[in-house]
Formats: structure tokens, sequence, C-alpha cells
């Protein structure tokens, strides 16, 4: 359950832009996302008769593999184009990402003859899952299957190739509950940023804010991506509050900074927040915007 509530005032300090939880009243980020991406079996089938057609042995494969494909696919595309391949659901399943559909989907295919599943001899064989036909891929565009094709190298064959973003993908799902749905916007977590001395000085001031009662004021209402990527940081920061740093003493209680990495060249700028915990609850003392021109070369794809 998300458990946030605001601390007090949140006023713009010098060329920052500072928000409070009562800034992000409204539809979550997941309930936006479903109506602009809805689920789509069709090309969920393509994709998985596709990445089974990749791999010629069936051995390099296996069930765990293809979810995880999925998953780096599904929120890759999701980030760097605010798209998805197949609007699938995740969850975090003991091996990993798992796809919700993908049970039935396999069924499904192997029902039709296009693919055959047979399952693994020992706890240490994949599953074996072969395409008896290639799929027809006019549906997807040529980014989309280089994309694709690039993550089942990695994955499959070439233990050198890397995976765009595979670390943050990797860490919000580490951080997710075993069985529980990982929202798409979640993609926007996981990238931990080096604090900076401003960051540490208007954390500082939000709680002393926070310990004086002072009035909120307006601030002006953040983009629907921007507010995605907020509601990610504090998705991850409730399932791992020790991401953040202590600030020295000051307030009502202990506080703490963490700044979470943009995606500059999704739009996405670095954020930084001001909390305390109280019980099971995470109160809000604000969320800074970082400007542009802080860390502009940091948003690379990761290894």
């Amino acid at each position: 359950m998300r458990r946030v509530a605001s601390a007090g005032d949140g006023s713009p300090g010098g060329e920052d832009k500072t928000m409070r939880a009562s800034d992000l009243a409204g539809d979550l980020p997941d309930a936006a996302f479903q109506r602009r991406h809805a689920f789509r079996r069709d090309r969920f089938e393509t994709l998985v008769q596709y990445v089974c057609w990749i791999c010629e042995d069936p051995r390099t494969l296996g069930l765990e593999r293809l979810n995880r494909i999925l998953w780096y696919v599904d929120r890759t595309l999701y980030l760097t184009r605010d798209r998805v391949a197949t609007g699938a659901s995740y969850v975090r399943h003991r091996g990993g990402p798992w796809a919700r559909p993908l049970e039935a989907v396999l069924r499904d295919l192997e029902r039709r003859g296009l693919v055959a599943q047979r399952p693994r001899v020992g706890d240490r064989e994949p599953d074996l899952l072969v395409s008896l036909a290639k799929p027809d891929l006019a549906g997807f565009d040529p980014e989309e299957i280089s994309l694709v094709e690039a993550v089942t190298r990695a994955l499959c064959f070439d233990g050198r190739a890397t995976v765009a973003f595979r670390d943050a993908h990797d860490a919000v799902l580490n951080a997710a509950r075993l069985g529980e749905v990982i929202p798409y916007f979640t993609v926007f977590a996981g990238r931990a940023g080096e604090n900076t001395p401003g960051d540490v000085i208007w954390a500082i001031r939000q709680s002393e804010r926070s310990a004086r009662g002072r009035p909120e004021a307006e601030a002006e209402p953040p983009s629907e991506r921007v507010r995605a990527a907020i509601e990610a940081m504090l998705w991850h920061l409730l399932r791992d509050p020790s991401l953040g740093s202590s600030l020295p003493a000051g307030g009502l209680g202990s506080w703490f900074v963490y700044r979470q990495r943009g995606h500059h060249e999704a739009g996405i700028p670095d954020l930084a927040c001001a909390y305390r915990l109280d019980a099971d609850e995470l109160v809000l003392g604000g969320i800074r915007l970082a400007g542009d021109d802080e860390n502009e070369d940091e948003d690379k794809s990761e290894g």
C-alpha cells in the first residue's frame, strides 16, 4: 500500500522547483498508463514466438530467460520512447520477472502448432522452447526488432553484450516484493545519484520548515512523465527507505535526502527527495527537480 504523507511547506528556493505529496494529486501514473498502453496480446504472442525463433538451440532460452527478455524490452521501450512492446503486466517471481500472460500464451501457441514446449529434465536444465515457424513481424518497427535481438543476444548468446539500463531495471525488480506487480512507471527509478551540497542544504531547509509548520505554497504541476518519475522514486523509497542519506539533526525525527538520477534524453531531470520515517509511513518534506545543467553527461545506457 502506498503510504506517503506531506510535511509542511515546500516553497521553491532559488531556481529549484519543490513539490509535496499534495502536488501529486490525481490519477497515479499506472492508471494513466493503462489508458494509453493497454495489453496487446497479438504483439505479445508475436514477440514470444520471435524470441523462440531467434534461439534455434532451445537449451539457450528457457522460461526464466524468456521472461527477462520480455521484461527488458517492454521497460526499455517505455523509458526511451514512451511506448511499450506489449503492455504485459510483470510480477516479481523467485527466478526474476514474470510476465503474467506468458503461460496462457505459450499454451495457445503450442495448441496452434507455432511453438513447442518441453519441460526441463533436471533442476539445472532450462525449459525447452522451440518456434516452429517464423512469425510475421509487420507490426513491429525496425528499432523494436533491433532492441529484441540485442537483448536476446546479451542474455542467450554473448555474456559480454550489454542490456541498456539493466542495472536500474534489476534494482527495481529486487526492491519489489515477491508476487508484487511492478508498475511500468518504476522504469524511472533504480538509478541513485550522488547528493550534491545543494541537495543537502535544500533538504535541511525542508526539514526546518516542516518543524515550524509553515503553510504550503502552490507549485507548478509536473508533466506526466516527470510525475511518473516522482512516483517511481517514492515507490522505490517506500520499499527501501535506506536508500537515502541521513541529514544533520534538525526538525522532528531523523531526516534523509535521496537523489534519483534522471534520464535526460527522455526529458526526465534528476530528482531529490527530503523525507523522514514515521512507523510504516514515509513523511515527505519535499521533492526537488534539479536543473538540466547538472549531471548532463550521466544519462548513458548501463551495462
